[in-house]
């Protein structure tokens, strides 16, 4: 009898699921997750509160069919549609949000994964992979959840052209169209779909007309964007200045290498803060490990096979073509350009984090590169790029001004990072100091950071934190009417250090908002409230003085007469004989006289500027701000706008007001009216270039950004 054979051992199942390419990509996935798992525990920021607002109890077609809570570009899907589902899914859950945004992160790697393995093979995939794992351009968009907007569109076109390679074509369109939707950044896509989908030896003109449903959905996209034109405000800057198309390219090498650096100190680039290395040290040990085993076992000499069973052998699978470093290498680069060529639109704000689909072309293009040779130079230019992007995700400033040849991002780690703390601080004291908020309820704020982003539109922010849609909140220094102030209960409430603090019981506040009001050059804001300090006290002289003042400021004299007599001022035009007089005895250092004199000029005189000039000086020799000076030069500008003196004073009163960006416009005017005599003035030129670094962009303010630095 003929002995049965054995029946062959089975494989184990594990080693049949881990495949190299399952191990490989594994290892990039938890590398990013280490990397970028933090945001997690990231709150809303900004613009979240804004697209939360919209959606609350509102349909989804009430939300689209409502204008943009922003109006900058038309991304209904990106923003209005995943506010709105994730909303509904979740009940608002930060950490729902950042739980999909990461999720949106970890599925570009995965199909990035796939392409640059169908284009290069594993090599390739695997050095591609990681270096966007590793790279800091996907900081910002993980940790912000606006930053859906990114992550969909790169997610959205990585699958469009994984679709179209695999034959998809209809469903590549519909998805190429919603990322545009998300973000038109990708619009270059259909033009890169070509290369990507291309199959080995096919003609071009064939890859094309394979890949014309990309540019179906494109142009789709386009019919609409332009239809909805009247809804968005979406900048063109850079499509006819070839400066900053160079700028958008040169940003893109810059963010590829990390080379972001503190303004002036370009020796920050080589410095890393030990305190924040643990994470991306083991991330990058963990992506190493999965371009190690990327690599191709090495195999002994096989006997050559020959006829069919050789071809066999020799032939790819049906649907994978046979993978060339050379055609990976030249679909990466022109990847990286349709990635980087948008951007020049938006140059003078450029971030870092615009550039993510971009850096997916750049990484595709070096793994072609690494793959030829050996493989610890793979791993040594993985290594190099990840440090990097450690250096840009550790600096310490963003640019603060807009400018598209800035060294640093507008919006980079630092900037969310040191948002957020700060707004769960203010949150939490907010909530507890305030438990219930009665309805119609309006905060008015003040000492507000600008980056913060804690106040917007009317305030989202605060009817999220207190399910409330009947409350309101404005800055006090632009948003402060007598409607506003009297539509409900109102809070005047100052940000100022780690803390709240409520203004709104002080007896003279009235007085004190209108002073500074008009240092910020806010004379509507300051009508107001010297209107609402009348209302509380009818008889108060000093604010129908003060509001006479503003009127004129403001070039409307209407009434400004009754006030001025009604303030016990005479509304008659000098010259006041008492100003020679009390110009002589403030020179001779007689301040008390000085000031009798010119208390009775401006009594006598109310329109006489030289009048109000004299006071001013008065009262502001003595201290470095009096209510009374300030109004008094107020008035002396008012009543004569071409006497540079009446500026140069104003200036400097801003300055040691720390108005500076006023301080800065108002002295510039100084220089513009004054001509040879403000040229040769040598305190006003140094007042002016202490103005200029305080400006947005400027040294003071990049270096007042690292103060109190902690962490993240």
């Amino acid at each position: 009898m003929a002995t049965r054979p054995a029946a062959p051992t089975p494989k184990p199942a594990i080693r049949s699921f881990l495949t190299p390419d399952r191990v490989v990509l594994g290892l990039i996935l938890v590398a990013a997750l280490i990397l970028q798992g933090g945001a997690i525990a990231k709150p809303f920021f900004a613009d979240d509160y804004l697209f939360l607002d919209q959606v609350r109890h509102r349909s989804l077609f009430q939300v689209l069919a409502a204008p943009d809570p922003i109006g900058n570009f038309f991304r209904p899907f990106g923003r209005q549609f995943y506010f709105w589902f994730l909303s509904r899914l979740t009940g608002q859950s930060v950490v729902a949000f950042h739980a999909v945004n990461l999720g949106l992160f970890l599925g570009i790697l995965v199909l990035l994964f796939s392409i640059a393995r169908r284009l290069g093979g594993l090599r390739v995939a695997a050095v591609a992979t990681a270096i966007v794992a590793l790279s800091y351009t996907a900081d910002v968009p993980v940790r912000w959840c606006s930053g859906s907007q990114d992550l969909i569109a790169v997610a959205g076109v990585l699958l469009a052209m994984w679709l179209l390679a695999r034959g998809h074509r209809l469903s590549a369109a519909v998805a190429l169209f919603l990322a545009l939707l998300s973000k038109e950044t990708i619009v270059l896509t259909p033009l890169l779909a070509i290369p990507v989908a291309r199959q080995p030896g096919e003609p071009w003109r064939a890859s094309a007309r394979r890949a014309w449903p990309l540019f179906a959905g494109a142009a789709a996209w386009a019919v609409l964007y332009v239809a909805m034109s009247h809804r968005h405000r979406g900048s063109i800057e850079g499509a006819h200045d070839p400066l900053l198309v160079l700028a958008a390219l040169l940003h893109l090498l810059q963010t590829t290498v990390g080379a972001e650096w503190r303004k002036g100190d370009p020796t920050h680039l080589f410095h890393l803060d030990v305190r924040f290395l643990i994470p991306m040290v083991v991330a990058l040990i963990v992506a190493l490990l999965a371009v190690a085993w990327s690599a191709p076992p090495a195999r002994p000499p096989a006997r050559p096979e020959r006829g069919r069973r050789a071809k066999e052998r020799a032939a790819p699978a049906a649907g994978a073509p046979a993978p060339s470093s050379r055609h990976a290498l030249m679909t990466g680069v022109a990847w990286a350009l349709a990635g980087a060529l948008p951007v020049a639109a938006v140059a003078s704000i450029w971030s870092a984090y615009f550039y993510l689909f971009a850096i997916c072309g750049v990484a595709l293009a070096l793994g072609s590169l690494a793959s030829r040779l050996p493989g610890i130079v793979a791993m040594g230019l993985v290594a190099l790029l990840a440090w990097g992007s450690e250096t840009g995700r550790e600096l310490d400033e963003f640019y603060t001004g807009p400018g598209a040849w800035s060294v640093e991002s507008h919006v980079n780690r630092f900037y969310l990072d040191r948002a957020m703390d700060r707004i769960q601080l203010y949150l939490s004291e907010l909530r507890e100091r305030y438990p219930k908020l009665a309805p119609r309820t309006t905060i008015l704020w003040s000492g507000v950071p600008s980056f913060l982003g804690w106040q917007v539109a009317d305030g989202p922010l605060v009817r999220w934190a207190y399910a409330d849609s009947s409350l309101r909140s404005y800055f006090l220094s632009s948003g402060f009417t007598l409607e506003r102030a009297q539509r409900g209960p109102v809070y005047f409430l100052q940000i100022g250090g780690d803390s709240l603090h409520d203004l709104s019981r002080s007896p003279h506040y009235y007085k004190e908002m209108a002073e500074a009001m008009v240092l910020a050059e806010k004379f509507d804001a300051a009508l107001a409230a010297l209107s609402l300090d009348l209302k509380r006290d009818p008889s108060d002289k000093i604010s129908m003085y003060w509001l006479g003042i503003v009127k004129q400021a403001m070039g409307d004299t209407v009434g400004v007469a009754q006030l001025y007599a009604a303030s016990e001022v005479m509304p008659r035009p000098g010259p006041a004989p008492q100003v020679a007089l009390g110009r002589a005895r403030l020179a001779a250092r007689d301040t008390a006289a000085a000031r009798d004199l010119a208390l009775r000029a401006v009594e006598g005189y109310g329109y006489d500027p030289q009048a109000h000039s004299l006071l001013a000086d008065i009262m502001m020799s003595g201290v470095a701000q009096n209510a009374t000076g300030v109004m008094e030069a107020l008035a002396h500008r008012a009543l004569a706008p071409n006497d540079p003196l009446a500026w140069r004073r104003w200036a400097y009163i801003q300055t040691i007001s720390r108005r500076f960006l006023e301080g800065y416009t108002s002295i510039k005017h100084y220089f513009a009216i004054g001509g040879a005599a403000a040229a040769g003035d040598s305190a006003a030129v140094r007042w002016r270039r202490e103005l200029e670094r305080m400006q947005p962009g400027g040294q003071y303010i990049q270096e007042g950004l690292r103060v109190g630095r902690t962490g993240r």
